[in-house]
């Protein structure tokens, strides 16, 4: 394998560079700016390019979600002209209200709690993403790589919202395998993390990320990347098998 490096445009990669990506029989992780010159250009990306396309962007997974019929939570997408009448018809008090374009899960989501809460938001975004607060909001994340459900972990939050507890989980639950199974039976996803939260007895998929989370897995024991390399040089790695 050969690694090249971060550049701001393909452009910045010398002629013998180019040559390498030109020739290369797959590229590892691209730069997002590139997926779609490389997926035009024709080259084999992994992850798949349908990673990025959706990986990061809660509002298209909301609907990904709904058309897989994958168990999620009760989502409202709406403009913020309407977003008064059609929430407060489905929501009640607290309910989530997200800025799908922040990338920083703090900032992204605010609990909306009155009406105030609410207008606020709706100054803030013009097209709104709504969902229900689920009481429980430790999420079972899920790993899986080049298609292969490995293993999941469960995070707790501290009384400040961050992240201060993890700890695996023995067995995955059977209905989360299910969840899995049909995104990688009727999707092109093939390297991700799921975020699962639970409400009652049911797991709903709350978002997917193909960034996965390394300083959790490295807590944890786990080296995703050097599994991917074991996978690779022993002739696992599913683009090597014909």
């Amino acid at each position: 394998m050969l690694t090249l490096g971060l550049r701001s445009s393909l452009l910045h990669y010398n002629s013998s560079e180019i040559d390498e990506i030109r020739k290369a029989k797959v590229i590892f992780f691209p730069s997002v700016r590139f997926v779609d010159i490389l997926e035009t250009a024709g080259k084999t990306l992994y992850p798949s390019s349908s990673s990025y396309h959706i990986g990061g962007n809660i509002l298209k997974q909301a609907i990904f979600f709904k058309l897989l019929r994958v168990p999620h939570p009760e989502t409202l997408i709406c403009m913020a002209r309407d977003g008064i009448g059609k929430v407060l018809s489905r929501f009640s008090y607290p309910f989530l209200g997200i800025s799908y374009k922040r990338r920083d899960r703090s900032r992204a989501e605010t609990m909306l709690r009155n009406m105030d809460d609410l207008i606020d938001y709706l100054r803030g975004n013009k097209l709104c993403l709504f969902r229900e607060a689920i009481e429980d909001q430790n999420p079972v994340k899920v790993v899986v790589i080049d298609s292969e459900i490995l293993f999941s972990y469960k995070v707790s939050r501290g009384n400040n919202g961050k992240f201060d507890d993890l700890r695996t989980i023995g067995e995955i639950p059977k209905r989360i395998r299910e969840i899995i199974f049909v995104i990688l039976e009727r999707s092109k996803l093939n390297h991700f993390v799921g975020e699962f939260v639970i409400k009652g007895d049911e797991y709903l998929l709350a978002r997917i990320n193909y960034v996965l989370p390394k300083k959790e897995l490295l807590s944890l024991g786990f080296d995703p990347f050097r599994l991917l390399c074991e996978k690779i040089c022993s002739g696992t790695f599913s683009y090597m098998i014909s």
